[in-house]
């Protein structure tokens, strides 16, 4: 199965995060790509299907979580580059000659999410991580590459996003990075 829609829920309850993956699971035919505890005590959910059962496993997950939600997101023909980064899986190549790195910041790991689907869909950048774990104390961090003029142009999109939503911590970009950093970016 294809897995371009993706439901997310992010909450500031173990417990009550728990509660709406149960009530996720059982709503709709659903697979769970994430759920796990991340510092300081939030939980995370991710999960795919199709469209349908995304939208009603949400809609449970929402209901269930309510007093405890922090953000949610309803994404659909989500980038495959994406859903990549979420396995770790990392881009199909690695840029021996990677002119620029954009990296942002966010203090949510939904709104890095959303923002790495924009900086695909909308400039050149290639998607290099994206991590969501439990080591950054509830931040999310993106990585991607491309021209300066392509790195550029996807912070242009991503900053005042995750500035909107109140969630950017920082961005940067990195012109002709030194080769070791790859090691660095992909985690090898």
């Amino acid at each position: 199965m294809k897995m371009n829609v993706l439901g997310i829920l992010e909450l500031k309850s173990i417990a009550d995060g728990l509660i709406a993956l149960d009530g996720m699971v059982k709503a709709a035919p659903v697979s769970v790509l994430k759920a796990e505890v991340v510092n300081p005590g939030k939980y995370l959910i991710i999960i795919h299907g199709d469209v349908a059962s995304v939208d009603y496993a949400m809609e449970r997950g929402r209901s269930l979580g309510n007093r405890s939600l922090i953000d949610h997101l309803f994404l659909k023909n989500i980038d495959e580059q994406i859903i990549e980064a979420l396995l770790k899986k990392g881009p199909s190549m690695q840029h021996e000659d990677t002119e620029s790195l954009g990296i942002l910041e966010t203090l949510s790991v939904t709104s890095c999410i959303e923002a790495a689907d924009l900086a695909v869909k909308t400039t050149g950048v290639t998607i290099l991580t994206l991590l969501t774990g439990n080591e950054l104390g509830g931040k999310a961090v993106l990585s991607f590459s491309g021209t300066l003029g392509d790195v550029e142009d996807a912070m242009r999109v991503v900053v005042p996003f995750a500035e909107q939503k109140g969630q950017l911590y920082r961005n940067v970009i990195l012109t002709g990075p030194h080769a070791d950093m790859r090691g660095f970016v992909y985690g090898n």
